[in-house]
């Protein structure tokens, strides 16, 4: 595998530039599975069938039959096909609606635990394991993200938080720790493989609202890079408009160096 295509797994980009490589299933006897976009990990459940957690665009699990001989066969699927990006409010949150599935275990008495960490880079996804009972009734859910400077959007009172990648819901009325909650993502590697937060780790965020509409602005923690999104409409996943960038050009490099000397941050 090169180390481009090992970026893009990482990253959760499509891998369409890699279509004569791209990873599948393969059983203990030789047979394969290659119907399943873009395999993660793989788990017998009591029943014997094969779930597959598949990180591809449908962000969801195949389970398969697999008989004693002969070619497995999908029997249903668990979770929204297209995970949090699914319609009709693309990046909003929901029990089923997964992102970035990567495994999936089960109890003694079948409930079914499901493993997801959203993109897998420094700020944009983070923790997030969700228990079902046998019968896929949610249980609970824990989650966790790596450290940020986020942003609260200033039109909503202070319920509204944003990180690069993510948005957050409080409510202040609650115990601390469970007073907020993952309301949505804005980040979408599937339709926008191209988006600057796959390859920065923008930890620093700053919500503004201009003539009514919201826009994001993100930054790393040394502040080289300021990348501008707006939101698109009826959805929450945030298109990148500009990347204002200093470090990599000379002028803007010595200017950037100056000021880190300095002690000044801009």
């Amino acid at each position: 595998m090169s180390a481009e295509q090992q970026n893009y797994e990482d990253q959760g980009i499509p891998l369409t530039p890699f279509a004569s490589n791209v990873p599948y299933v393969k059983l203990s006897d030789g047979r394969k599975i290659n119907s399943v976009a873009y395999p993660t990990s793989v788990a017998f459940d009591r029943s014997g069938r094969l779930w597959v957690a598949d990180n591809g665009p449908d962000q969801n699990f195949k389970i398969f039959n697999v008989p004693a001989s002969g070619a497995p066969t999908l029997a249903t699927t668990f979770g929204e096909t297209g995970g949090v990006f699914a319609g009709p409010i693309k990046g909003r949150t929901g029990e089923k609606r997964f992102w970035g599935v990567r495994g999936v275990g089960f109890g003694d008495n079948g409930d079914i635990f499901v493993g997801t960490s959203g993109i897998p880079g420094q700020v944009q996804g983070g923790t997030d394991i969700r228990a079902f009972d046998s019968t896929g009734k949610a249980l609970w859910d824990l989650k966790g993200i790596f450290m940020h400077a986020p942003d609260i959007d200033p039109s909503s009172n202070g319920t509204q938080i944003h990180t690069a990648a993510q948005r957050f819901e409080m409510d202040y009325s609650k115990a601390p720790g469970k007073s907020w909650k993952q309301a949505a993502v804005t980040l979408d590697p599937f339709r926008f493989p191209g988006d600057p937060r796959l390859f920065h780790a923008y930890g620093i965020t700053y919500m503004r609202v201009v003539n009514g509409k919201k826009f994001m602005f993100v930054s790393e923690m040394n502040g080289y890079d300021l990348a501008v999104y707006r939101f698109e409409p009826n959805s929450e996943i945030a298109n990148s408009g500009r990347v204002f960038r200093n470090w990599w050009q000379p002028a803007g490099r010595a200017w950037t160096q100056a000021r880190r000397l300095s002690g000044i941050r801009g």
